[in-house]
């Protein structure tokens, strides 16, 4: 699969999937010296503007959910949406504690994206090992569904996840299904479950049946 060029998308989509990216990090605890600087880095690495930069600086610093719903809006249709949805779903796994609550709540956030279920489902299986043949069998599932050629082996979708592990897999104050259970406090499930609550609108709430054919239309 050839590598996708970052740079053929706005600064816009840009700004807001790298946003989306710190909120993610930083979701239930304040943003740390070294993450800031690190987001920054990468902002200005993708040849945003200043203004862009601090847009994603902004997202680290105050994850909440008004942020992250402004950068969801703006990916709507974007190939970077595949990519964000690879992201979140990988950064969901990294405590090695995956719910079902957490899948379905990623699935109605893929939704709210443009990511049909059964682009979900291709996305879910490959992160969780479920789909046989290596690159070549995610491959060629990802064209059956329609997930374009290149739009997860960009730079930022290789090296966010694995950069987002490494930094703070193992340094989160809450697991990600933390705010599941009595409907209070934080993590990144917290705030995607307050986007979905605030968006409302078409398939606000009704979670993405899983287990829908892979090869559906």
């Amino acid at each position: 699969m050839s590598s996708t060029d970052f740079s053929r998308y706005s600064a816009e989509e840009r700004a807001a999937y790298l946003g989306a990216l710190a909120a993610f990090a930083t979701a239930d605890r304040v943003a740390k010296p070294q993450e800031v600087q690190f987001f920054r880095g990468l902002a200005e690495a993708t040849g945003l503007p200043s203004e862009e930069v601090d847009r994603v600086v902004q997202h680290a610093l105050s994850p909440d959910s008004g942020a992250l719903e402004e950068s969801l809006d703006t990916l709507r249709g974007s190939e970077l949406r595949f990519n964000l949805v690879n992201d979140a779903i990988q950064f969901a796994q990294s405590d090695g504690e995956y719910s079902d609550e957490e899948q379905q709540l990623l699935a109605q956030v893929a939704q709210k994206l443009g990511v049909n279920a059964p682009q979900f489902d291709a996305l879910h299986d490959v992160n969780t090992g479920a789909v046989a043949g290596g690159p070549a069998g995610a491959a060629s599932l990802f064209d059956r569904v329609g997930i374009p050629k290149g739009a997860l082996t960009g730079i930022l979708s290789v090296l966010g996840p694995m950069v987002l592990q490494r930094m703070f897999g193992g340094g989160r104050t809450a697991a990600p299904g933390a705010a599941m259970g009595a409907g209070e406090g934080g993590g990144l499930m917290g705030v995607l479950g307050q986007v979905l609550g605030g968006m409302g609108g078409s398939g606000g709430g009704q979670p993405i049946p899983q287990g829908a054919p892979a090869g559906g239309g």
